[in-house]
Protein backbone atom coordinates (compact mmCIF):
# COMPACT_ATOMS: atom_id res chain seq x y z
CA UNK A 1 0.00 0.00 0.00
CA UNK A 2 1.45 3.36 -1.01
CA UNK A 3 1.92 6.17 1.51
CA UNK A 4 -0.56 8.41 -0.29
CA UNK A 5 -3.47 6.10 0.53
CA UNK A 6 -2.54 5.32 4.16
CA UNK A 7 -4.87 7.12 6.55
CA UNK A 8 -3.30 8.69 9.65
CA UNK A 9 -6.11 9.98 11.83
CA UNK A 10 -6.02 10.39 15.62
CA UNK A 11 -9.76 10.36 16.30
CA UNK A 12 -11.23 7.40 18.20
CA UNK A 13 -14.54 5.60 17.62
CA UNK A 14 -16.51 8.10 19.72
CA UNK A 15 -15.88 10.75 17.06
CA UNK A 16 -17.85 8.72 14.52
CA UNK A 17 -21.03 7.87 16.45
CA UNK A 18 -23.19 10.15 14.33
CA UNK A 19 -20.75 11.96 12.02
CA UNK A 20 -18.48 10.24 9.50
CA UNK A 21 -14.78 10.65 8.73
CA UNK A 22 -15.46 13.53 6.33
CA UNK A 23 -18.28 15.13 8.31
CA UNK A 24 -21.38 13.55 6.81
CA UNK A 25 -24.31 12.13 8.75
CA UNK A 26 -23.74 8.46 9.53
CA UNK A 27 -27.13 7.10 8.51
CA UNK A 28 -27.19 9.10 5.28
CA UNK A 29 -23.81 7.73 4.23
CA UNK A 30 -24.76 4.10 4.89
CA UNK A 31 -28.04 4.52 3.01
CA UNK A 32 -26.25 6.31 0.17
CA UNK A 33 -24.15 3.19 -0.54
CA UNK A 34 -27.22 1.17 -1.46
CA UNK A 35 -29.10 4.01 -3.14
CA UNK A 36 -26.08 4.41 -5.40
CA UNK A 37 -26.11 0.69 -6.22
CA UNK A 38 -29.81 0.74 -7.10
CA UNK A 39 -29.45 3.92 -9.17
CA UNK A 40 -26.52 2.34 -11.06
CA UNK A 41 -23.84 4.78 -9.87
CA UNK A 42 -20.79 2.63 -9.14
CA UNK A 43 -18.50 5.60 -8.55
CA UNK A 44 -20.71 7.00 -5.82
CA UNK A 45 -21.29 3.55 -4.30
CA UNK A 46 -17.51 3.10 -3.95
CA UNK A 47 -17.10 6.63 -2.61
CA UNK A 48 -19.61 6.09 0.21
CA UNK A 49 -18.21 2.63 0.91
CA UNK A 50 -14.82 4.26 1.46
CA UNK A 51 -16.44 6.72 3.86
CA UNK A 52 -17.99 3.83 5.83
CA UNK A 53 -14.69 1.95 6.16
CA UNK A 54 -12.84 5.11 7.23
CA UNK A 55 -15.48 5.78 9.89
CA UNK A 56 -15.32 2.30 11.42
CA UNK A 57 -18.73 1.21 10.12
CA UNK A 58 -17.52 -1.98 8.45
CA UNK A 59 -19.61 -4.25 10.72
CA UNK A 60 -22.75 -2.25 9.97
CA UNK A 61 -21.96 -2.10 6.26
CA UNK A 62 -21.43 -5.86 6.09
CA UNK A 63 -24.79 -6.53 7.76
CA UNK A 64 -26.48 -4.18 5.29
CA UNK A 65 -24.77 -5.91 2.37
CA UNK A 66 -26.06 -9.29 3.58
CA UNK A 67 -29.61 -7.96 3.92
CA UNK A 68 -29.50 -6.16 0.56
CA UNK A 69 -28.31 -9.30 -1.19
CA UNK A 70 -31.32 -11.28 0.05
CA UNK A 71 -33.97 -8.57 0.00
CA UNK A 72 -33.23 -6.79 -3.28
CA UNK A 73 -31.16 -9.19 -5.40
CA UNK A 74 -32.52 -12.48 -4.06
CA UNK A 75 -32.83 -15.15 -6.79
CA UNK A 76 -31.66 -12.77 -9.52
CA UNK A 77 -28.15 -13.93 -8.59
CA UNK A 78 -28.61 -17.58 -7.50
CA UNK A 79 -25.07 -18.17 -6.22
CA UNK A 80 -24.87 -14.93 -4.24
CA UNK A 81 -25.46 -16.36 -0.71
CA UNK A 82 -22.46 -18.69 -0.95
CA UNK A 83 -20.34 -15.82 -2.30
CA UNK A 84 -21.42 -13.45 0.50
CA UNK A 85 -20.72 -16.10 3.13
CA UNK A 86 -17.18 -16.61 1.82
CA UNK A 87 -16.56 -12.87 1.96
CA UNK A 88 -17.90 -12.59 5.51
CA UNK A 89 -15.54 -15.37 6.59
CA UNK A 90 -12.59 -13.45 5.14
CA UNK A 91 -13.79 -10.31 6.92
CA UNK A 92 -14.14 -11.94 10.34
CA UNK A 93 -10.75 -13.61 9.99
CA UNK A 94 -9.19 -10.21 9.33
CA UNK A 95 -10.93 -8.75 12.39
CA UNK A 96 -9.61 -11.61 14.55
CA UNK A 97 -6.07 -10.88 13.38
CA UNK A 98 -6.25 -7.50 15.09
CA UNK A 99 -6.09 -9.34 18.42
CA UNK A 100 -7.47 -6.40 20.37
CA UNK A 101 -10.55 -5.76 22.49
CA UNK A 102 -10.31 -2.05 21.84
CA UNK A 103 -13.47 -0.38 20.59
CA UNK A 104 -11.27 1.35 18.04
CA UNK A 105 -10.28 -1.90 16.34
CA UNK A 106 -12.63 -1.40 13.39
CA UNK A 107 -10.85 1.87 12.66
CA UNK A 108 -7.64 -0.10 12.21
CA UNK A 109 -9.23 -1.90 9.27
CA UNK A 110 -9.17 1.29 7.20
CA UNK A 111 -5.52 0.64 6.29
CA UNK A 112 -6.00 -3.05 5.54
CA UNK A 113 -5.62 -3.68 1.83
CA UNK A 114 -7.55 -6.92 2.25
CA UNK A 115 -10.54 -5.14 3.79
CA UNK A 116 -10.55 -2.37 1.21
CA UNK A 117 -10.53 -4.79 -1.71
CA UNK A 118 -13.04 -7.08 0.01
CA UNK A 119 -15.72 -4.42 0.39
CA UNK A 120 -15.18 -2.99 -3.08
CA UNK A 121 -15.49 -6.55 -4.40
CA UNK A 122 -18.84 -7.06 -2.66
CA UNK A 123 -20.19 -3.66 -3.67
CA UNK A 124 -19.25 -4.26 -7.31
CA UNK A 125 -20.89 -7.70 -7.23
CA UNK A 126 -24.12 -6.24 -5.82
CA UNK A 127 -23.94 -3.48 -8.42
CA UNK A 128 -23.57 -5.87 -11.37
CA UNK A 129 -26.19 -8.34 -10.09
CA UNK A 130 -29.53 -8.31 -11.86
CA UNK A 131 -32.38 -6.71 -9.91
CA UNK A 132 -35.02 -7.27 -12.55
CA UNK A 133 -37.45 -9.34 -10.51
CA UNK A 134 -38.41 -7.89 -7.13
CA UNK A 135 -38.97 -10.07 -4.09
CA UNK A 136 -39.04 -7.36 -1.41
CA UNK A 137 -42.79 -6.69 -1.24
CA UNK A 138 -43.96 -8.58 1.82
CA UNK A 139 -47.59 -8.93 2.92
CA UNK A 140 -48.80 -6.89 5.88
CA UNK A 141 -50.71 -8.73 8.57
CA UNK A 142 -53.94 -7.15 9.77
CA UNK A 143 -54.92 -8.30 13.26
CA UNK A 144 -58.65 -7.94 12.68
CA UNK A 145 -58.83 -9.70 9.32
CA UNK A 146 -55.94 -12.15 9.26
CA UNK A 147 -56.63 -13.69 12.67
CA UNK A 148 -60.31 -14.17 11.91
CA UNK A 149 -60.97 -17.92 11.93
CA UNK A 150 -63.13 -17.87 8.79
CA UNK A 151 -60.52 -15.92 6.84
CA UNK A 152 -57.81 -18.24 8.07
CA UNK A 153 -59.66 -21.32 6.83
CA UNK A 154 -60.01 -19.74 3.38
CA UNK A 155 -56.27 -19.11 3.14
CA UNK A 156 -55.13 -22.55 4.29
CA UNK A 157 -54.35 -24.78 1.32
CA UNK A 158 -52.95 -27.93 2.88
CA UNK A 159 -55.56 -30.68 2.89
CA UNK A 160 -53.61 -33.06 5.11
CA UNK A 161 -50.88 -33.15 7.71
CA UNK A 162 -47.51 -34.00 6.10
CA UNK A 163 -45.36 -32.57 8.88
CA UNK A 164 -42.71 -35.01 10.19
CA UNK A 165 -43.27 -35.87 13.86
CA UNK A 166 -39.95 -34.47 15.09
CA UNK A 167 -40.68 -30.91 13.92
CA UNK A 168 -43.14 -30.00 16.68
CA UNK A 169 -41.94 -30.62 20.23
CA UNK A 170 -44.01 -31.60 23.26
CA UNK A 171 -44.05 -28.16 24.90
CA UNK A 172 -44.64 -26.14 21.74
CA UNK A 173 -47.96 -24.26 21.51
CA UNK A 174 -50.47 -26.56 19.85
CA UNK A 175 -51.74 -23.80 17.56
CA UNK A 176 -48.49 -23.64 15.59
CA UNK A 177 -48.89 -27.15 14.18
CA UNK A 178 -51.41 -26.21 11.47
CA UNK A 179 -49.42 -23.15 10.37
CA UNK A 180 -46.07 -24.93 10.32
CA UNK A 181 -47.65 -27.74 8.31
CA UNK A 182 -49.00 -25.14 5.88
CA UNK A 183 -45.56 -23.55 5.44
CA UNK A 184 -43.97 -26.97 4.96
CA UNK A 185 -46.60 -27.83 2.34
CA UNK A 186 -46.20 -24.52 0.50
CA UNK A 187 -42.40 -24.99 0.37
CA UNK A 188 -43.14 -27.68 -2.21
CA UNK A 189 -45.35 -25.47 -4.37
CA UNK A 190 -43.65 -23.73 -7.32
CA UNK A 191 -46.76 -21.83 -8.45
CA UNK A 192 -47.74 -19.69 -5.46
CA UNK A 193 -45.77 -21.31 -2.63
CA UNK A 194 -43.34 -18.43 -2.13
CA UNK A 195 -45.98 -15.79 -1.41
CA UNK A 196 -47.96 -18.15 0.83
CA UNK A 197 -44.86 -19.13 2.83
CA UNK A 198 -43.91 -15.48 3.36
CA UNK A 199 -47.46 -14.71 4.45
CA UNK A 200 -47.71 -17.51 7.01
CA UNK A 201 -44.24 -16.81 8.44
CA UNK A 202 -45.20 -13.18 9.03
CA UNK A 203 -48.59 -14.32 10.34
CA UNK A 204 -46.89 -16.61 12.86
CA UNK A 205 -44.55 -13.89 14.13
CA UNK A 206 -47.45 -11.47 14.48
CA UNK A 207 -49.47 -14.13 16.31
CA UNK A 208 -46.62 -14.58 18.76
CA UNK A 209 -46.35 -10.81 19.32
CA UNK A 210 -50.07 -10.62 19.93
CA UNK A 211 -49.82 -13.19 22.73
CA UNK A 212 -46.89 -11.38 24.32
CA UNK A 213 -48.72 -8.07 24.12
CA UNK A 214 -51.68 -9.60 25.95
CA UNK A 215 -49.31 -11.44 28.32
CA UNK A 216 -50.73 -14.81 27.28
CA UNK A 217 -48.23 -17.69 27.69
CA UNK A 218 -46.91 -18.78 24.31
CA UNK A 219 -43.52 -20.40 24.66
CA UNK A 220 -41.52 -22.36 22.11
CA UNK A 221 -39.63 -25.43 23.28
CA UNK A 222 -35.83 -25.50 23.33
CA UNK A 223 -34.08 -26.41 20.06
CA UNK A 224 -30.52 -27.67 19.76
CA UNK A 225 -29.28 -24.82 17.59
CA UNK A 226 -25.55 -25.00 18.20
CA UNK A 227 -24.80 -21.93 16.10
CA UNK A 228 -26.48 -19.54 18.55
CA UNK A 229 -26.25 -18.77 22.24
CA UNK A 230 -28.27 -21.17 24.44
CA UNK A 231 -30.49 -18.39 25.76
CA UNK A 232 -31.73 -17.70 22.22
CA UNK A 233 -32.70 -21.27 21.34
CA UNK A 234 -36.35 -21.13 22.42
CA UNK A 235 -37.63 -19.23 19.43
CA UNK A 236 -40.25 -19.86 16.75
CA UNK A 237 -37.73 -18.86 14.09
CA UNK A 238 -35.82 -22.13 14.60
CA UNK A 239 -38.99 -24.12 13.91
CA UNK A 240 -39.24 -22.31 10.58
CA UNK A 241 -35.59 -23.01 9.78
CA UNK A 242 -36.11 -26.66 10.74
CA UNK A 243 -38.83 -27.19 8.14
CA UNK A 244 -36.76 -25.38 5.50
CA UNK A 245 -33.81 -27.67 6.20
CA UNK A 246 -36.14 -30.68 6.25
CA UNK A 247 -37.33 -29.82 2.74
CA UNK A 248 -33.70 -29.30 1.64
CA UNK A 249 -32.95 -32.88 2.74
CA UNK A 250 -35.87 -34.20 0.74
CA UNK A 251 -34.80 -32.31 -2.40
CA UNK A 252 -31.22 -33.55 -2.19
CA UNK A 253 -30.10 -30.88 -4.66
CA UNK A 254 -26.47 -29.81 -4.26
CA UNK A 255 -26.98 -26.26 -5.53
CA UNK A 256 -30.05 -25.59 -3.40
CA UNK A 257 -28.40 -27.14 -0.34
CA UNK A 258 -25.28 -25.00 -0.76
CA UNK A 259 -27.15 -21.71 -1.05
CA UNK A 260 -29.67 -22.38 1.73
CA UNK A 261 -26.95 -23.60 4.09
CA UNK A 262 -25.08 -20.37 3.35
CA UNK A 263 -28.18 -18.32 4.16
CA UNK A 264 -28.68 -20.26 7.39
CA UNK A 265 -25.08 -19.60 8.46
CA UNK A 266 -25.42 -15.90 7.64
CA UNK A 267 -28.68 -15.79 9.61
CA UNK A 268 -27.22 -17.44 12.71
CA UNK A 269 -23.91 -15.50 12.69
CA UNK A 270 -23.78 -13.29 15.80
CA UNK A 271 -27.52 -13.85 16.25
CA UNK A 272 -29.48 -11.84 18.80
CA UNK A 273 -33.28 -11.55 19.19
CA UNK A 274 -33.09 -8.06 17.67
CA UNK A 275 -31.79 -9.58 14.43
CA UNK A 276 -34.62 -12.09 14.15
CA UNK A 277 -36.88 -9.73 12.23
CA UNK A 278 -34.26 -7.68 10.38
CA UNK A 279 -32.79 -10.87 8.93
CA UNK A 280 -36.13 -12.25 7.73
CA UNK A 281 -35.15 -11.55 4.08
CA UNK A 282 -32.62 -14.39 4.42
CA UNK A 283 -35.42 -16.80 5.34
CA UNK A 284 -37.55 -15.59 2.45
CA UNK A 285 -34.53 -15.95 0.18
CA UNK A 286 -34.17 -19.58 1.35
CA UNK A 287 -37.87 -20.20 0.69
CA UNK A 288 -37.33 -18.81 -2.80
CA UNK A 289 -34.86 -21.58 -3.66
CA UNK A 290 -37.50 -24.17 -2.76
CA UNK A 291 -40.41 -22.55 -4.58
CA UNK A 292 -38.82 -21.47 -7.88
CA UNK A 293 -37.10 -23.10 -10.82
CA UNK A 294 -33.58 -21.65 -10.81
CA UNK A 295 -30.80 -21.40 -13.37
CA UNK A 296 -27.60 -21.95 -11.38
CA UNK A 297 -25.41 -21.40 -14.44
CA UNK A 298 -25.52 -17.63 -13.99
CA UNK A 299 -22.13 -16.20 -12.92
CA UNK A 300 -21.92 -14.37 -9.59
CA UNK A 301 -20.08 -11.44 -11.16
CA UNK A 302 -21.99 -9.87 -14.02
CA UNK A 303 -19.18 -7.67 -15.36
CA UNK A 304 -15.65 -8.88 -14.69
CA UNK A 305 -14.06 -5.93 -16.49
CA UNK A 306 -15.81 -3.53 -14.14
CA UNK A 307 -14.69 -5.61 -11.17
CA UNK A 308 -11.03 -5.30 -12.27
CA UNK A 309 -11.35 -1.57 -12.92
CA UNK A 310 -12.83 -0.95 -9.47
CA UNK A 311 -10.13 -3.03 -7.76
CA UNK A 312 -7.40 -1.07 -9.55
CA UNK A 313 -8.79 2.20 -8.20
CA UNK A 314 -9.47 1.19 -4.58
CA UNK A 315 -6.55 3.08 -3.04
CA UNK A 316 -7.22 6.18 -5.14
CA UNK A 317 -10.56 6.48 -3.38
CA UNK A 318 -8.86 6.36 0.02
CA UNK A 319 -6.13 8.78 -1.08
CA UNK A 320 -8.82 11.29 -2.04
CA UNK A 321 -9.98 11.27 1.59
CA UNK A 322 -6.62 12.16 3.15
CA UNK A 323 -7.52 15.84 3.09
CA UNK A 324 -10.11 15.08 5.79
CA UNK A 325 -7.63 13.53 8.22
CA UNK A 326 -7.48 14.96 11.73
CA UNK A 327 -4.14 14.67 13.47
CA UNK A 328 -5.05 16.64 16.60
CA UNK A 329 -8.33 16.69 18.48
CA UNK A 330 -8.45 20.49 18.52
CA UNK A 331 -8.51 20.45 14.71
CA UNK A 332 -11.73 18.45 14.51
CA UNK A 333 -14.17 21.35 14.44
CA UNK A 334 -11.91 23.28 12.09
CA UNK A 335 -11.49 20.52 9.52
CA UNK A 336 -15.01 19.08 9.46
CA UNK A 337 -17.81 20.98 7.75
CA UNK A 338 -21.48 20.23 8.24
CA UNK A 339 -23.17 18.70 5.23
CA UNK A 340 -26.92 18.60 5.73
CA UNK A 341 -27.80 16.87 2.51
CA UNK A 342 -25.63 14.03 1.30
CA UNK A 343 -26.83 14.41 -2.26
CA UNK A 344 -25.46 17.95 -2.52
CA UNK A 345 -21.88 16.81 -1.93
CA UNK A 346 -20.07 15.44 -4.97
CA UNK A 347 -16.42 14.83 -4.26
CA UNK A 348 -14.31 17.15 -6.38
CA UNK A 349 -11.36 14.91 -7.00
CA UNK A 350 -13.21 11.68 -7.68
CA UNK A 351 -14.17 12.62 -11.23
CA UNK A 352 -10.99 11.31 -12.78
CA UNK A 353 -10.79 8.19 -10.62
CA UNK A 354 -13.47 6.25 -12.44
CA UNK A 355 -13.73 8.05 -15.75
CA UNK A 356 -13.04 4.79 -17.56
CA UNK A 357 -15.84 2.96 -15.76
CA UNK A 358 -18.56 4.80 -17.66
CA UNK A 359 -17.03 3.58 -20.92
CA UNK A 360 -17.21 -0.02 -19.69
CA UNK A 361 -20.74 0.24 -18.31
Amino acid sequence: MDEQSIINDTRDHTSFKTITFSGFKKNQVINAVFKSIESKKIEQACHWTTECILSGYSDILLEKIILFSSKVIHLNNPKLPEYILRKTRVYYNQVKLLDTKSKDKLLLLRNSQMIRNLFFDMITTLFTSSKTKKYDKYPKINELEDFNYTNMKKRLCSGMNILPDHIIKFNDPEDIRIIINEIFTMCKNKHFGYDRCCYWILWLLKWENLHKKKEIPWNIDYREIKEVNEKYRCNIIWVIWTIIKEEVKIRDDKNITQQINSLYTLYTDNFTPNKRTTRLPLIFNAIGYLTHTIDFNKPVRGNFKLFIQVQINVNKMFASKKKNEVSKKKEIQKKLTKKEDINIEIVQDKITIFNEIDKIV
